[in-house]
């Protein structure tokens, strides 16, 4: 119920996967409007019916992967690794 950034759903969009999260820690905000959202993780029910719609239907599930790629793309690493820099050098201008 609780993930810091949320890497495991990052990582499952950036190889496509239609990815259902918990509505809890980050991983909301991670997966955005292109991933599915168990508004209540602890309900087995709901879990279930999120995940047959995509094991059950083959345009769902294609929906959601394409919308999964398009996610993951907006993070890149080196782009991440070099706003990072930039900060530091900043916050260490003589360094």
């Amino acid at each position: 119920l609780y993930e810091g950034f949320g890497i495991a759903p990052l990582e499952a969009m950036a190889c496509g996967v239609p990815t259902l999260v918990a509505a809890a820690g980050a991983t909301p905000e991670v997966v955005g409007q292109n991933g599915l959202v168990a508004r209540n993780p602890t309900d087995a029910r709901e879990l279930a019916d999120l995940m047959l719609g995509v094991l059950q239907d083959k345009a769902t599930a294609a929906k959601w992967s394409a919308l999964s790629l398009q996610r993951a793309q907006q993070f890149d690493g080196e782009a991440a690794a070099h706003a990072t820099l930039r900060v530091y050098k900043s916050l260490c201008p003589n360094s």
